[in-house]
């Protein structure tokens, strides 16, 4: 079975380096869900910093600096 993504959502499926770090903070009008497959992350959420490793999952409301 397969199942469509709707109109109101934004995919995007992304490798980066391991040297590779955001230049600035930014915000989404849409929900944001980050899954780490492989390597690790810091996420940096408003006021708050998360490590997330392979399995980690970050699930970040709208209007949300990251």
């Amino acid at each position: 079975m397969y199942h469509f993504i709707d109109d109101n959502f934004n995919t995007d499926i992304a490798t980066v380096p391991p040297s590779y770090k955001m230049k600035h903070f930014h915000e989404h009008n849409r929900w944001e869900l980050m899954f780490i497959y492989s390597g690790s992350c810091t996420l940096y959420v408003g006021d708050e910093i998360y490590m997330l490793n392979p399995g980690g999952l970050a699930l970040i409301s709208p209007d949300t600096a990251i």
